[in-house]
């Protein structure tokens, strides 16, 4: 093939993209877009358009429950709050596509009884969603939806008295992440467009005792 017909045909995606993308968003891709999403490479995703805005609602796993017999410190990971329309460097980011996205802080609760003796770590890991997309797709869009969320807070919680929560507070949002929605924004039930699923994890502390079972929580980057 001519290198003139294999630009045509690049070009003749991101169009295809790019047209399906820009639809208003209703929450639902549109079949254009659902075509063209398997089909991206890593550049081509990276230049797809920005979704207007942040959705306002995410698909967040409930806290696990512990025994009602436990008295002691239980950390547990708060739902986030709605983004931050920003930039990748807003989450201080590097060696990431400079897109209009959504900027996430996390915080941390105590819900036990008694309170911590000690910093806590956090964690943030990654997948591009759903699971049944081909792997070339999710490698594709593994750097515009997870790039940024990949992420360790070494030691960022500080010690928590019983009921505290740290990170939610405009002086306490050190703990922060960034991903970049398409357009429209994938809903989560579409097996076709891509999204992130990213479980945020409070390392257990020692005193936590028997309450470690519920310091994760997921958090899927689509609407409900």
């Amino acid at each position: 093939m001519s290198r003139v017909p294999a630009v045509a045909a690049v070009a003749a995606v991101l169009a295809l993209a790019a047209a399906a993308l820009a639809a208003p968003p209703t929450g639902r891709p549109t079949p254009a877009a659902a075509q063209a999403a398997p089909q991206l490479t890593r550049e081509q995703v990276n230049k797809l358009p920005a979704g207007p805005g942040v959705p306002r609602a995410l698909r967040v796993s409930p806290a696990g429950a512990v025994a009602a017999a436990w008295h002691g410190p239980d950390l547990v990971v708060e739902p986030p709050p709605m983004g931050l329309v920003g930039h990748p460097a807003d989450a201080q980011c590097v060696n990431y596509p400079d897109a209009v996205g959504a900027v996430y802080y996390w915080g941390v609760r105590n819900a036990g009884g008694q309170p911590t003796t000690g910093k806590a770590t956090v964690i943030l890991s990654c997948d591009v969603m759903p699971a049944g997309l081909p792997a070339a797709t999710r490698q594709a869009w593994d750097q515009r939806l997870c790039g940024c969320m990949r992420k360790v807070f070494v030691n960022q919680v500080p010690t928590l008295a019983p009921g505290q929560i740290y990170g939610k507070q405009p002086q306490e949002r050190t703990m922060l992440s960034f991903t970049s929605f398409p357009d429209p924004f994938p809903t989560c039930g579409d097996a076709t467009m891509p999204h992130a699923k990213v479980v945020v994890r409070v390392v257990p502390r020692p005193e936590e005792g028997s309450a470690v079972g519920n310091n994760d929580r997921t958090v899927e980057f689509c609407i409900p």
